[in-house]
Formats: structure tokens, sequence, C-alpha cells
């Protein structure tokens, strides 16, 4: 069947022509009406030819406007349709839209079902000439539509008849495409207050490829947050010098722009280590993500406003992304992790008349933006009818809505296209699209290779120490476009052991693919970098060479082929480890005036008579006293400690209390031995023979005891200066503390009026040295100052030094750097010898191991009694019995001992009938035993008893104490469990024990038997568990608010003994006045010294037997009564 067959001419007068447009729209052609190109034209006979209707011819206008007969080409669709085949399975030109109407009935009015692509028609033009048959989509979906529609269906189309202009027709203007564009965001005035908003851009932000927030600030300044960790100022745009990657901000523009500048404050020069140091950053331009131009963007003084032109030769770019980079030279030593960063102040782009691709990439302009500025003066409605291009260019063609150039591979650089546009009546006009081709990018090329020194200033050559690193700059002709891969390679006389290749670092995130021989390497340099440093570490080998060269080669190909490389050359040379020239940590000092009379030392420097180099401090009991020394003779002493009795601002004994001021001269580094000089220490200055001025002193360590010493003025006549050593058997020692004691042969027969001098005297100097090694207790620790160490090492250098690796065996403890320190931590299990491994290292890599032997021992054995002799004396004229007890060396820390009389009479009453020497105190008494205190830096004390208490005969007996610690279980015995120097828990069982705490906050459980409970130093809790217990105080306290609360008091039974406190010759008044009991929840009382220290003991109310006394504080006779209900051993 032939086309006649599949139209009803019934609805087509004879002689018409059917007309489908490139649109799709199915018309009747007027009479004197010319197709347009690209139009197909469907030819009728005369109704007397109807015979013929088979004979109805098909043709296209061609772009000349030429007709092309096609009648074959819709024959055969024809014939396809009859046979029950699919006629786009041969061509797909006339594949239907999907949606559309897939063979339903249409009448002629040409509307045809089309996807969401096809808004206007897609006609298809070559310049070389149509083919026989060319549809656009929409004309082959109309045409199918016709053709398979059943001619009852088709509704008729009423012919029109041409109007005729009262005018002529006016043919159209077309205009050169596109037209030039400018465009200011942000503030690009010279100052601020200018700013336009970033509102007609696309702004992002960036780091490590995540994004993050970009930051605009009220000024219109825009940076980055939520991206690397804030090194610097925060919400800039920032390099992270940790992962060597900096923070992105992206700017990208509606259309393309050929050129622009862009302003940035906040980037300021000298800001990084060493010389002209500088901040930076770079800039990538883009063209529809292809890189087109980069740049450097340089700091300005103070961080002003900088204004940077975005040079691209002229081509095209959408997208600028900014980054800062490493400090311009470098790191230097900065060992901070802030770098450069800075704000992005505005930016300015333009471009005159052009559109833009990339080489090899299509172009797709809109139809409808070529025809926005062409224009027609009837309004009649404007096609392009062609376009056409230099074919040695590309090829152009209209696709759909778009038009569309291919530029030829090689093409780049200003081309041109030509467009023809018609008004549908006839007229017609010409124009230009311009057009831009990007080249291909090419990546960066090495341009430079040098050294810096360690100011961070470029070199021609640098030469480094072995164990310093040798620093290669790598400078690029551009910054990256993206990530570019340089061929390294490490040449010259150094080799793998005088360089460390496997610790290579790098600046600006630069890393490194290993290449097949040694020294060779790929460095990948990553996106938006123009220089990058190279450090590379040179080792320390021991060994005496010449010089040795090491050459850094990097290089790439360009885009001809041909090999871009530069090179840099550095100097290796050989490198000294430090040195001793004696025992590492070994020092010596004196402080104050050594000279003696006779043993021939040097007079002091000044500083030495200030006693610079150590620390001094001073007590008396509780209290804290003030230090005095003469800065004419270097002389030390006390004020404000103890009452004068004798010479004012000395080291004194005080009788009355017992209790000496103590001098603590603490040193910086631990010595092994030493002596020190003391003046104003008279001989035969108390009653009697031989009863001279004397001392003391106890050498710590870490404040635990190690050695101690005595000393008299035997040999000093009317208060010469003497000179007495510090032997502590290889002990090391950090402090040494001074106190005076009772005369030599204690009080003799001393009046009570007017007669409470005591010994006193003046330290006059101190000399200290460590040597050989150090001994100390196990489980104590040693502390050398790591400047010790490195004072005592020297380098050829002149290198500054500094401590590397420290190590001890694990068996004998663990060792680290506290403060400056070195501090070893011993095992109390180990015992033997270790040695302290220090690693001293200069500043080339060059190391030495400073060795400190160190012997681990016990504790020195505890103060022994040597003699005892009982011996009758009088006292302001009553008789005494005076029991000198002298020890083998001075006691370390309080000690308990055992006192006993062999016979006596009656009761010994200890508060009345017993006094001492020294400070030395009853703590407990069992019939005619006594438990006594001994305080540490005591070597011999008198005990005097009333001479009516022991018959003739009678003979004392005084032996150390058997005692346990908090850390061992008490017995069911009477047991004596003492504190330590930290909160303890004191425990007893059965059996009438004695619990003392010292310093901490101690807790005191007394457990059966009529125990004996004493409070140290700290807020202690005392219980004192089953029978009648008593609560003991030996010390006044110096802190307020150290409270000791007695949990389970029972008035009547237990009791309160504060007698140690009350001083020589107590009276009752003397402790009213000094005493406040109140009553709250519990029963509060607080008794003091006079002096601002005291004791604070809370009782609990345990069932409720303090209810009857009224709340607040008890005064008058109800104090009295109250005390005498409380406490034991009052004064009368």
């Amino acid at each position: 069947m032939g086309i006649g067959g599949f139209l009803s001419l019934a609805n087509l007068a004879s002689g018409q022509v059917l007309v489908i447009d490139i649109n799709g729209d199915i018309r009747i052609l007027n009479n004197g009406e010319q197709p347009l190109p690209g139009e197909l034209v469907l030819d009728f006979p005369s109704m007397e030819q109807v015979d013929h209707v088979n004979d109805i011819s098909a043709q296209q206008v061609d772009d000349n406007g030429q007709l092309n007969d096609v009648s074959q080409d819709i024959a055969g669709i024809i014939s396809a349709i009859e046979q029950g085949e699919d006629p786009t399975l041969s061509d797909p030109e006339l594949a239907p839209a999907a949606g559309g109407p897939q063979g339903s009935s249409l009448g002629l009015s040409g509307t045809v079902g089309r996807d969401g692509s096809e808004v206007l028609a897609e006609t298809i033009f070559q310049t070389e000439g149509a083919s026989p048959l060319l549809l656009s989509r929409t004309q082959s979906q109309s045409l199918l539509q016709l053709l398979n529609s059943p001619a009852d269906s088709l509704t008729g189309i009423t012919p029109t008849t041409p109007t005729i202009p009262a005018t002529p027709q006016n043919p159209p203007t077309a205009v050169d495409d596109p037209v030039g564009f400018s465009l200011t965001q942000g503030d690009m005035s010279p100052a601020t207050g200018a700013s336009s908003g970033w509102g007609d851009v696309t702004l992002s932000g960036s780091f490590n490829g995540i994004d993050a927030t970009v930051n605009v600030l009220d000024d219109d300044r825009i940076g980055v947050t939520d991206g690397a960790s804030w090194a610097g100022p925060t919400g800039q745009l920032q390099y992270d010098r940790e992962s060597g990657q900096s923070e992105r901000l992206s700017i990208k523009f509606a259309q393309p722009a050929t050129e622009g500048r862009f302003a940035v404050t906040n980037l300021y020069t000298n800001e990084g280590e060493g010389k002209a140091n500088h901040e930076t950053g770079t800039w990538v331009a883009y063209l529809n993500g292809v890189a087109v131009a980069s740049g450097v963007i340089e700091a300005a003084n103070n961080g002003g406003k900088t204004f940077v032109d975005i040079d691209t030769d002229g081509y095209a770019f959408d997208e600028v992304v900014f980054q800062a980079n490493e400090y311009g030279n470098g790191l230097v030593d900065d060992t901070q992790n802030d770098s450069s960063d800075f704000y992005i102040a505005g930016i300015e782009v333009s471009s005159k008349d052009t559109y833009a691709t990339n080489q090899g990439e299509e172009l797709r302009i809109p139809i409808a933006d070529i025809l926005a500025n062409d224009s027609d003066l009837d309004g009649d409605t404007l096609t392009i009818t062609f376009v056409n291009a230099d074919g040695t260019r590309g090829e152009a063609r209209i696709e759909g809505d778009e038009i569309v150039f291919q530029p030829n591979g090689a093409t780049f650089g200003s081309t041109q296209l030509e467009y023809q546009i018609t008004d549908g009546n006839g007229g017609f006009d010409e124009a230009i699209i311009n057009v831009i081709v990007n080249p291909k990018p090419e990546d960066s090329l090495v341009s430079g290779v040098f050294l810096r020194d360690s100011d961070g200033v470029e070199q021609d050559t640098n030469q480094v120490n072995e164990g310093e690193s040798l620093i290669y700059t790598v400078v690029l002709d551009k910054p990256t476009f993206g990530p570019t891969t340089f061929d390294a390679l490490f040449s010259g006389s150094a080799d793998g052991s005088d360089v460390d290749y496997s610790s290579l670092t790098f600046t600006n995130g630069v890393t490194l693919v290993e290449g097949a021989n040694p020294g060779e390497f790929q460095f990948v340099v990553p996106e938006g970098v123009k220089e990058f440093d190279v450090y590379v570490p040179t080792i320390v080998d021991g060994q005496q060479e010449d010089p040795e060269q090491l050459t850094l080669t990097v290089g790439s190909t360009n885009s001809d082929g041909a090999l871009v490389e530069s090179s840099g050359s550095g100097t290796i040379i050989d490198n000294s480890a430090p040195s001793f020239d004696s025992d590492p940590f070994a020092y010596q000092l004196s402080q104050g005036d050594m000279r003696t009379a006779d043993n021939g030392k040097d007079a002091p420097e000044d500083n030495e008579l200030q006693w610079q180099d150590v620390t001094l401090s001073a007590q008396f009991g509780s209290q804290t006293a003030n230090v005095s020394v003469d800065s004419n003779n270097g002389q030390v002493g006390i004020d404000d400690g103890a009452p004068h009795n004798g010479p004012t601002g000395q080291i004194q004994y005080d009788r009355e209390s017992g209790t000496s001021e103590k001098l603590s001269v603490k040193l910086d580094a631990p010595a092994t031995s030493g002596s020190f000089t003391i003046s104003r220490l008279f001989a035969n200055e108390g009653e009697g023979n031989d009863n001279h001025e004397a001392g003391s002193w106890i050498a710590y360590l870490d404040g635990v005891a190690v050695a101690s010493g005595s000393f008299d003025g035997a040999d000093l006549g009317r208060g010469n200066k003497g000179e007495f050593q510090i032997e502590t058997n290889g002990y090391a020692f950090d402090e040494v503390v001074f106190s005076a004691t009772e005369y030599s042969e204690g009080v003799q027969t001393e009046s009570a009026e007017g007669k409470q001098d005591s010994s006193d005297y003046f330290l006059a100097g101190i000399e200290v040295e460590a040597k050989d090694g150090f001994t100390i207790i196990r489980g104590t620790t040693l502390t050398i100052p790591a400047e010790l160490l490195l004072n005592n090492a020297h380098d050829l250098e002149g290198d500054k030094l500094s401590i590397g690796d420290i190590s001890v065996p694990y068996a004998a403890g663990g060792v680290k750097i506290v403060d400056g320190n070195i501090e070893f931590y011993s095992r109390s299990a180990y015992k033997g010898d270790t040695v302290i491994s220090v690693e001293i290292v200069d500043e080339h890599g060059g190391s030495t191991v400073a060795e400190i032997p160190v012997s681990l021992k016990g504790a020195p054995h505890a103060a022994e009694v040597i003699s005892e002799d009982l011996t009758a004396i009088a006292v302001n004229g009553d008789e005494y019995s005076q029991l000198e007890v002298a020890f083998d060396k001075v006691t370390l820390e309080p000690t308990m001992y055992q006192l006993d009389f062999s016979f006596i009479n009656g009761q010994i009453d200890a508060a009345n009938d017993l006094s001492f020497t020294n400070g030395v105190k009853v703590i407990s008494q069992d019939s005619s035993s006594f438990i006594l205190e001994i305080p540490e830096g005591i070597k011999d004390f008198d005990i005097y008893v009333d001479a009516d208490k022991l018959p003739a005969g009678s003979d004392a007996t005084i032996v150390a104490a058997e005692t346990l610690s908090s850390t061992k279980s008490a017995t069911d015995g009477n047991d004596i469990i003492v504190g330590e120097e930290s909160d303890d828990q004191l425990e007893g069982k059965a059996g009438d024990d004695l619990l003392v705490a010292r310093a901490g906050d101690d807790t005191l459980l007394g457990g059966l038997g009529e125990d004996t409970l004493i409070g140290g130093l700290g807020a202690d809790i005392l219980t004192g568990g089953d029978e009648a217990d008593i609560f003991k105080w030996l010390d006044f306290e110096s802190s307020a608010t150290n409270i000791d609360t007695v949990t389970d008091f029972e008035l009547g039974a237990d009791k309160l003994d504060v007698t140690e406190l009350l001083g020589n010759e107590p009276s009752m008044q003397d402790m009213l006045d000094n005493i406040v009991i109140e009553k709250g929840n519990n029963l509060d009382i607080t008794l003091s010294d006079g002096d601002g220290s005291g004791i604070k003991i809370s009782l609990e109310n345990s069932n409720n037997q303090f209810d009857s006394i009224d709340s607040g504080p008890v005064t008058g006779d109800n104090l009295k009564v109250l005390v005498d209900s409380l406490f034991v051993n009052l004064p009368d």
C-alpha cells in the first residue's frame, strides 16, 4: 500500500500540501507560503488524479531551501508498518518518546507526546548538506502517529488564507554572542566597608576531602571552620602542619570569566621562625573542574589587605580554590602547629564576549541564550536555521534546544561560530558566537632545588654535622594543579650509612614512593603546592671520615616529553659525641663561710655568703619561723621561733618546751658527703664540769632520714668557729636539718629563775659533694637534676645538649623525667647494686650514655642505748636522781623506748615526779614501766626522778620498745603500734595497746582492753573500743583546719590527756584560759598554745551523753566542771 492508503483524502482539498515542521506540528501549506529548512512536505495530487493517490510525494527542505525527495524512505516506513514491524528498530530517529501515545489515535493537530528533555524540537543539520531523510525526534513522532491513525479518526484541517501584511515585513536582527559581564563579591575596596556580599557565587569549604563550614565574618571576610584543628586564630583558611594539608575554600561563578583578582587579609610577613619567613598561600583556577592556572599569595606587612591578580593568560575559569601553605622558608625548628592562615576579603571577575570550554570537551549553549539578544521589529518568533564552525577548529550542530560545539582534539584558543536566524516570514540575519577553548593543563615542572640554613635562608649548598638534617627546598614553576609525581634521586659520596632515607619528611603534604634502588624515590606533590622542603636526617656513625656530599635531583618530563630537572647538594661533616671528664652526677657546692682558724679554706664569694644555691627554711615545733642570713659573714640563724632566752637570731634549744628550733638546708641535687661550720657554740657554758653547748644534724633523702650526727663546743672556747663532718656511710642526701640540744651534761644545778638559756649557735657555712655513686634506702626515690648531667657533659662542637632515653633494670625500679629531674623509684624488694642509664644527646644526634651507680640497702639502724648512769643531784634545791642516757648515734626519727625502774617507793606520777631534757615525753605508763618517745636529733638526754620515789639500790634500764608498723598485724598482747608519715590505719586487738599516730590523716582503732590512742599531725579518727581508754596528744597543730574526731568517748570512763601540751609548772587557770568547749551536734574542744597553734578535738555525742549540756560555748564554773570530767592528769 502506498502513502495514500494511510491518509484520508476526504479531509484534504485537492492539490493541498501537508507540512510537518521541525517541532512536530502538522499544518497545511498555504498558497505562496515557502516551507522552512528541515520541514517535511507531503504533496497530494488533485482530485481528478485520485487513482494515483499512491503517488503522493514526500520531500524535505534542506538548509538552502531546496527540496529533496524522501518518498522512498517514507515508503520503507509504511512497508514496515504493513508487515507489523516496528519501524524504529531500523531507524532510531523514528522512535517515539517515552510516555508518548504509542500508536493511539491523534488528530492532525500536531500534538505530540515528549519526554522532559524535548522542550524544543531537535533539528539536525550538517554543513555539508542534508541526507535523504533527516527528521527530528518530534517530526518522527508526528509522522508515525499520522501513519498509524485510522482515517476516520483524523480531524480535518481547515486551510487558511495567507494574510497580506499592510506594510512590508522587517527582517530580524542578530547580535554577536555572548554579552560580556563583570561580578564583584565581598569587599574589594582598598580599605573596608564596601561589601557586596557573597550571594551571587557558590561558596564551599573542605579539609582532607571532608566538607567544612565556610565562615563569613560581619565584614564579609571569609574563611573555614570545622576543618583542621585550630592551631592559630580561629575561622581563617589555615594550613595544618601536623597533617601537611590545608583547608580549602572554593568560589564558583555562574558563568566563565577570563580575568579577575581577589583580596586577602591577615597573611603576615615574618610570622615564622628564622629570617624573612612569611605566611603564604596559593590559588588554582578551574573551568568545568579542569585546572586552568595557579599562583602564589604573598604576605603583607601587618597582615593588611592585599590584592592578587587571577592571571590565566586570558583563558576562562568558573571556579577559584584557595589554600594556605607552610611558611615560605619552612619550619626553621618551629615546634608549634600554627602556620599560615588568612581570610579572603573579596573577589571580582569579568569576561568580555566569549563562551568557554576545555580542549577536547564539547560546549553546549542554550539556543534561548543566543536568541536572547536578537530581535525582530514585527515581534515575529525567531528560530535558528543553521550554525556553522570553522572545520579546522571543530564541528557545530543544533541538538534539541542547544547549540553544540565539539572542538577538534588539538584545538585551543579563540574561535567563532556563525549562526542564522529567521522570523518565519522570509526574513533572515546572521551573527557570530565567540568561543575560547582552554588548552589542556600542563603539569608543574621543577624550576630549582636549593638548601636552607638553620634560619631558613636559601643557600647554594649547606654543611651540616652528623645527626642534623639536610633541608632541600624544591621549587616548581607554578603551584600544582593536582597530585603531581616527580622522580627524585639522592646521589654522592654519602650513602645509606650516612643518611636515614626511612625517615624522610616533607612540608606541604608531599608523600613518598620508594624506587627500585637505594636513593631512588618518587615525590607525590598534592594540589596547590609551589614549593616544598625535604628533610633528610643524617646519621652519627662514629667514624672519622672526610666530608661527604649528598645531591638531590628532582625532575619530570614536560608535555613535549623532554626531561626537566634540577639539583642541589649538601655536605655532611663528622660530629663528636658528648663526653664527661668525671662522674656525670659529680658536683661540689659551698655556701656561707667554711673557713676556720686552721682549715686553710678560701674566702667565700659574695654569692656564697647569700646562700643562693640552696633553699633555707626554719621551724619551731609546728610553727614555721624566719631564717636570717647575715650578708656580711654568711651566718645563718632563726628569728621568731623559740622565746629568746639567749642571744637573738641564733638556732636555739628551748628548755621550757624541750624543743629546738630547726634549720633546714635543702640541696638541689643529692650529695654523698660534706661538712659544715658552726660559730658561737660555747664550751663550758652550762653549770658543772665540761657542760658545753651542743647541737645535732640529720641528713635526709626524699624526706627519709639516712644519717645523723652531733657536735658540741668542747674545743671551740668562747664560740670560735668549728668544722664538723657530714658522714653518711655513702647514703645520698638532699637535705640537712640542724637543731640545738640541751647542754652536753644536762641541767645540773641550774636555777629556775632566769636560767632558761641553753645551747644556741649560728650555722656559718656548708659544703657538700657527690661522687662515685649513691646509696639509698630501698623503696625511696632518688632525684637528680637533669641540668647537672648536662652541665657536666662537654661537646666539642659546642652543641646544645639534651636528655635522650633513660632506663634502669626493671627489677630495681623505674625511672622517668619529672619537671626537669631524673627520678628513680626504687623497689623495696630489690637489694643490691644497679645502674641508671641516661643518654646525653647533642643537636646533631651524637650521644653518649651517662651511668649513675646506685646501691639499694636497708634503712640505717635505729639509735641504740649505749650507756645509762643513775646519780643523785640537786636541782633548784630539790633532790633528784639523774639518769643520763646516751645513744650510739643521734636519733633519726621519733622513737619509742621503754623505761623500767627495778624498785620504786609508792607510785611514780609521770606528770609530777618525772622530767626530761631534749623534749623526751612519757606517752604511756604501767606501774614502774614507762613508754617514752625520744624526738629525732637526740644523741643523749637526762631523766630526773624525785629522789623520794627511788629507794637505795634501785636501778633503771631503758631499751628500745618493741613496736609494730601500720602494715603489721597486732597481737592479743599489749602492742605498741606506730604510724608513719602517711595516712595510716592502726588497729589493736585484745590487750592494753598503745597506738601512736604521726603525720597524715590516720585512723586509730583500739580494740579490746584499756588502750591509749595518741593523735598526731593531721585530721585523725580515734575509736577506743571496749573498756576505759585514754586519748592523748603530744604536739600542737599549726593547721587550723585539722580536727581529730573521737567516735566513742564514754563520759566517766574514757579520758583525754594533754599533759605534754601544758608546759612546765602549768596551772589549772592557764588551761582554762586557753581552752574553748562548745556544744553543737558534737562536743568540740579547742586548746591553744597562745602563739597561734593548737589542737581541735570533736567528741561525737555517743548515746546522747552530752544532751544535758546547753548548746553553745561552755563558760565559768561549768567549764571547769566539764574539764575535770573530760581530762586526766590536770594541773592544780
